[in-house]
This record gives C-alpha cells, structure tokens and sequence, in this order.
C-alpha cells in the first residue's frame, strides 16, 4: 500500500534524517557557550554569535516539522482511504455465504474503525517512531564519543526497557485484538437495533434490547479497561527506568564533572540529549500501544482481503440468453450435512412461465438463489441454454437476471 508513494516516503526518510541532526544542534551550542564562560571566556561576540545560530536552527527544525508533518499526513491519509476503499472493494465480491455468517455491523467495523486505526498509527504514531529512533542512534553515537564510560553507565537501564517491551508486546496486542471484536458486537448490536427499531417498537422489546445492547458494552468496556490496564501498568516501569538513567547521569557524571573528567558544557550537553534518549523509549511504549491497534485492526482487513472472491470473471461470455434452466441432481445446504435441497432434477423451456409452491423451508428461495448464482450446488450441475453456468461469467451471467427480492430493499435516496 506504500509503493504508490514511495517517492514522498524517500523524501520524507530524508528529511528526517536532516531534521534529527538538525535537533541536535541546539544542546551542543548551548555546551559551547557554557564552556566559553567556564574557562572565564567574557567575548558578548561569541555568546550572540552561538545565539544567532541557535535561533538559524530553531527556524530550520520548524520548517522541517511543518513539512514532515504534513508529509507524513498525505502519505497516511492516501494509504488509509486506499485501504478503505480496498477493503470495501473486496467486500462486494466475497462470497454470499460469508455474509450469511458475519452480521453487517461487524463487517461495517472493518471499513470504519479498523481502517481508522491504521490511519491514526500511519499519520501519529509511524513518524513518532521514525524521528526519535533516529534520534536515540544518534544521541547514543554521540554519548560515546563524548564520553564512553558515563555513556555505558547511562545506559544500563535500557535492556530493562526492551525486555517489559518484549514481554508486553504480545498480550497487550491480543487484547487490543478482542476488545476489537467487542466492538464489532456493539456495532453491530446497534446496526441491528436501529435497522429493525419498528419491529422492536411493536412487541414493545426495548427493554430487552437495551439489556442485550448493556452486556456487550459492559464487554468492550471490560476488554478496552484491561487492555489499556495493562498497557499502564508497562509504562509504568519504563518511567521508572527511564528515572533512573537520570540518577545515574547526575552520580556518574557529577563524580566526573568534580574530578575533571568532563566540562560543564559537556555535563549539561549530556542531560538535555538524556530527555531525547530516556523520552522516546518512554513513549515507545505509547507507539507499541497504537502499533497493537493498529495491528489488531489490520490483521481483521486483511482477514477480508485474502479471503477467496467471487468467480466473478472465470469462464466464457454468456452471450444472449434465451432462459432454459435444467437443474441435474442439484444437492446443496447452507451447511454441507444438512442440504436444503437434495437430488433435484428439472427443465424449464425458455420463455416458459412456471411458479415454486410448497411449505417453508422447502427450498424455493434456494432454488432461486442457486438460479442467480448466488450459491452454487454442491453435487449436480445447472445448466442455461444447454451449459453449465459455472462455466459462465459471472457478471455478464446475472446481467441478464431480473430478480424481485423476497425482502425488497431501498437504497437511500
């Protein structure tokens, strides 16, 4: 979904690779500033000369946040509509029997929710983790060339960071996941409820609606509640590690400041680089919770998009049909071992006029949506004009059926 924009992704790639060095900037004028006047430098030239260039970079990181921002808004807003309409493509040509399982509200969820969670890690989350992991390899090449033992020191809490990661990551992910499917239930409750609202109306059953509609938003609430739980509960031992690689900064590195070992400038160049350090792997978590999201969500698309399609454009033109249905031992149920209709052989010569009579269930809907090809026989074949119409395509076959729905249906407007 990115190929179509691959140009705008390599300029974004660039630019923030620029706007990363660019943010550095800041912290190292500021040490040599410092240092000027530690070692009892008192030039006004040079402090406004630094000065001036802090404010050059200043203007510089905000041209390129403005530019990477919006960037990154058009490259996620365009793949999250193509993902969309992909999505909802797809879903016109599943196969009728899908539909027969999975209620609409839950399949709407797809298109809408799970799509937008896509979009919000692409527009917030993706460049979050792009800049600032581009930040941390180079604060901590930097660290190291300034001064390699307090960089070590500085360090040691990040494996604690990677490992309540790694530990997380899963389960929180599969709790997005099904707090993601309680929320295809409430959805799809609410289509339900509002589609049939006379039907609720005339047995008076509001009542009961709404303690169905309660139970499953008691369900997502309880799913969101822990996954969310959860989530805190890892964010709050990365705050910690993240605290203490502070402490460590200001033992270590105060020790080397009162012993010599590093400047002023270089002690107080190191704490502002420990917030991009220690700040973005604190918030990563923040980004992993928007990536298991997003995950959950796109995983539910996906579902959809690899499933097997209609047989749309697989045989020969139908042509003109002049309309002579023959059904060969036809056998087909909506569940395999327990067919609706079994063993039925008939003809119908075209242009003949005949009509299905018999109790409910008897299998004349069936019939006719085996005839629209809505379905196709498990055993036995059906032939028009002499062909079997498996052999037929699809969409030049049902061009040329005229269908009067047991269930008529208005689109809006």
């Amino acid at each position: 979904f990115l190929k179509p924009y691959k140009k705008h992704a390599y300029i974004l790639a660039g630019t923030s690779c620029l706007a990363t060095l660019n943010n550095l900037a800041p912290a190292a004028i500021q040490a040599q500033i410092l240092d000027h006047f530690d070692k009892g430098g008192r030039d006004l030239s040079f402090l406004f000369t630094f000065v001036g260039m802090w404010a050059v970079v200043l203007v510089i990181a905000a041209g390129f946040q403005i530019f990477n921002g919006r960037m990154m808004t058009f490259i996620g807003s365009h793949i999250a509509s193509d993902l969309r309409k992909t999505t909802f493509r797809a879903i016109e040509f599943l196969q009728l029997n899908y539909f027969d399982k999975k209620p609409v509200g839950a399949i709407a969820s797809r298109v809408t929710q799970d799509t937008d969670r896509v979009w919000f890690f692409l527009s917030d989350g993706l460049p979050f983790f792009l800049v600032n992991g581009l930040m941390l390899i180079a604060v901590v090449s930097i660290l190291f060339a300034t001064n390699w033992i307090l960089a070590i020191a500085i360090l040691i809490p990040i494996p604690l960071v990677a490992l309540i990661s790694v530990k997380m990551w899963k389960p929180i992910s599969n709790m997005f996941f099904r707090a993601s499917q309680k929320f295809a239930r409430v959805h799809m409750h609410l289509n339900e409820s509002l589609m049939g609202i006379r039907v609720v109306k005339a047995f008076a059953k509001e009542d009961l609606e709404f303690e169905k509609f309660r139970t499953r938003s008691e369900e997502l609430r309880s799913a969101m509640a822990s996954a969310d739980m959860r989530w805190h509960t890892a964010f709050g031992g990365m705050t910690f590690c993240v605290a203490m690689g502070a402490v460590i900064h200001w033992t270590v590195g105060g020790w080397m400041l009162f012993t010599g070992r590093l400047t002023l400038g270089q002690f107080y160049m190191i704490s502002v680089y420990l917030g991009a350090l220690y700040g973005p792997l604190q918030w990563f978590a923040s980004v992993n919770n928007w990536f298991s999201r997003a995950m959950a969500g796109a995983e539910r698309i996906f579902e959809i998009l690899d499933m097997t399609p209609e047989p749309v454009h697989i045989g020969g033109n139908a042509g003109t049909i002049t309309g002579e249905v023959e059904f060969r031992d036809v056998r087909f149920g909506y569940d395999k071992s327990n067919p609706v209709i079994n063993g039925v052989s008939f003809k119908v010569a075209a242009g003949e006029m005949i009509g299905l009579v018999g109790h409910s269930g008897a299998g004349k809907s069936t019939t006719i949506n085996l005839v629209s090809r809505f379905y196709e026989p498990d055993q036995g074949s059906i032939l028009i004009d002499g062909v079997d119409y498996r052999d037929l395509d699809l969409r030049s076959y049902r061009n040329q059926i005229g269908i009067v729905l047991q269930e008529p249906f208005l689109f809006h407007g």
